[in-house]
């Protein structure tokens, strides 16, 4: 039902814009986003801006605040597709492959405004296939240790370097690991746990394994890099105690239990920060992920515009999306503490340096070794199967071996394109 209510709502909407371009001369383009009310209240303002200068184009924006791809494929499949798509490389393959999304090769190489040597190299190449670009980069989502400074302090230990190890991390989260009134219940665990792919991942990539390889496109998850690195995970939980088990958790979020103090480290992304920036009533700061056998490895993941290869307004889209991705734009979604950005000027201004946290750096030492996550046309069933099959592995009732098995790995590998 849900979905026939979004179908009509969006249908209402290019009707009218349909009407609308009747009575005037405007050039009407539809452009789908995700994003928090703060985030739309940007975009929106941007969108007034390209607007002033550009005033033979309409934008009509399309904001889908959750199940935002699951929509989108709706949109597509029902020849509703926005001229302009927000999108991420995690994702996009399907519609790539599909020849869904337009090429940009030849916008680009016109452009005077997109000029990708201010582009991080990296977060252009997650957002390209077969060597043509399908998207501009917006901003770059990657991983860093957030840690509780006044923690450190109370219990008198170094705050973490750049190059700590794994096992520099694991006996700093045991010497934050307390119950602090004896009664045989942790209070303050040393690291926060989840069970999304997004958080073990660096682990496993760290350790030189992952589920798919980024070279073959093969399933690697029961090579032994790879079982080794989430046996180390799920030891943090099961093993050592560092980390809370499901029951003690409860129903709240690591970024809760962090900001409650009961948890002294975790692993997030820059989202967090402003969620700090407003309330943590303590000291905090951010360092890089540990170094493992291959180094400090988080996802290089990316999100930027595209534009539908069905759309019938593609040069507007595209002074759309250069609008989008200049420097002015870009400044101002940073400005909201929100976004990584994926200009390496923006990066390197101010703007995202002096914003908490202190060493915001952090986020940019992680790119040069990051990895954009390895995917395929079937990447989510291939998630959904494994949150199934793991949810025994981090509750600590099934050994890695009993569940990384032939069976599951043929049953992945299916799923590969």
């Amino acid at each position: 039902m849900r979905k026939i209510l979004f179908l009509f709502s969006i249908i209402f909407l290019f009707f009218f814009s349909a009407c609308d371009t009747q009575k005037d001369t405007k050039r009407h383009l539809s452009f789908s986003t995700w994003g928090s009310q703060s985030e739309i209240k940007t975009i929106k303002f941007l969108i007034e801006k390209f607007e002033e200068k550009n005033p033979d184009i309409k934008i009509n924006l399309i904001h889908i605040p959750d199940n935002y791809f699951q929509k989108l494929h709706l949109l597509i499949a029902s020849n509703l597709s926005p001229d302009v798509i927000f999108i991420n490389n995690i994702n996009s393959r399907i519609y790539v492959k599909a020849g869904k999304l337009e090429n940009l090769n030849s916008y680009i190489k016109k452009s005077r405004k997109i000029f990708y040597d201010d582009f991080f190299t990296n977060s252009v190449f997650a957002l390209s296939y077969n060597d043509f670009s399908y998207a501009i980069p917006r901003d770059i989502s990657n991983l860093v240790i957030y840690y509780n400074k006044d923690l450190f302090d109370k219990y008198s230990i170094s705050y973490p370097q750049k190059n700590w190890s794994l096992n520099d991390f694991l006996v700093i989260a045991q010497k934050l690991t307390h119950d602090t009134n004896n009664d045989g219940k942790i209070d303050i665990f040393g690291f926060g746990y989840e069970e999304d792919s997004l958080f073990w991942l660096p682990f496993l990539w760290s350790n030189g394994g992952g589920i798919i390889s980024s070279d073959s496109g093969e399933i690697i998850l029961n090579k032994k890099n790879s079982k080794d690195a989430l046996q180390f995970y799920i030891d943090l939980r099961n093993k050592y105690h560092v980390s809370p088990k499901a029951d003690e958790q409860s129903s709240l979020t690591t970024s809760q239990l962090f900001m409650q103090q009961k948890v002294a480290m975790h692993l997030c992304g820059r989202w967090c920060s402003l969620t700090y920036k407003k309330n943590a009533n303590f000291n905090w700061d951010v360092v890089n992920f540990p170094k493992g056998k291959n180094g400090s490895v988080v996802d290089l993941d990316v999100s930027g515009w595209a534009i539908s290869s069905s759309s019938k307004n593609k040069n507007d889209a595209w002074r759309f999306i250069e609008f989008m991705a200049s420097e002015e734009a870009m400044y101002m979604m940073t400005q909201n503490g929100l976004i990584l950005p994926a200009r390496k000027s923006v990066a390197a201004s101010n703007v995202f340096l002096e914003s908490p946290p202190s060493n915001a750096k952090a986020f940019l030492y992680a790119i040069d070794n990051a990895v954009s996550t390895p995917v395929c046309v079937k990447y989510q069933e291939i998630l959904d199967i494994l949150d199934v099959n793991f949810e025994s592995l981090f509750n600590g009732k099934s050994s890695v071996d009993d569940i990384i098995n032939i069976k599951l790995i043929e049953k992945l590998s299916s799923l590969t394109d």
